[in-house]
């Protein structure tokens, strides 16, 4: 580039830049610049919180009821992998089967993560022999 046209390219910007930072800008209602944040049009129409987060992303773990289980509802573990199906439910146990097999896992071990049913043992721990 042409070391004589740089100043003059310069001041050809600047004043445009000038000239646009005088105009005023369009308003929310023309749809060009929206309010400011803190204005009374972008507050709630109520005050809310949203609800808690797990870490993963999905909904925060809740255990899970015996009125949650139907017989053969997959349950499935940390890792997402399917423990067994509902067999019955009896108490604070249940009764899983899998592969032919049926095991008893406490209620108190389940819980509810997203839509799943989530063991807090793996596949393994809760197939290992008794």
């Amino acid at each position: 580039m042409n070391a004589k046209l740089l100043p003059a390219l310069a001041a050809v910007s600047l004043a445009a830049l000038a000239t646009s930072a005088s105009a005023q800008p369009m308003t929310y209602d023309q749809g060009i610049a929206a309010p400011p944040i803190d204005t009374p049009a972008n507050r709630p129409a109520r005050d809310y919180e949203a609800p808690p987060v797990a870490e993963t992303g999905r909904a925060a773990d809740t255990a899970a009821q015996a009125s949650d289980l139907r017989a053969g509802s997959p349950i499935k573990d940390g890792a997402g992998a399917e423990v067994g199906r509902v067999v019955k439910v009896d108490g604070g146990m249940v009764t899983l089967s899998s592969q032919g097999k049926t095991t008893m896992v406490p209620l108190s071990s389940l819980s509810h993560s997203g839509s799943d049913i989530v063991s807090s043992s793996s596949r393994a721990d809760v197939w290992a022999p008794k």
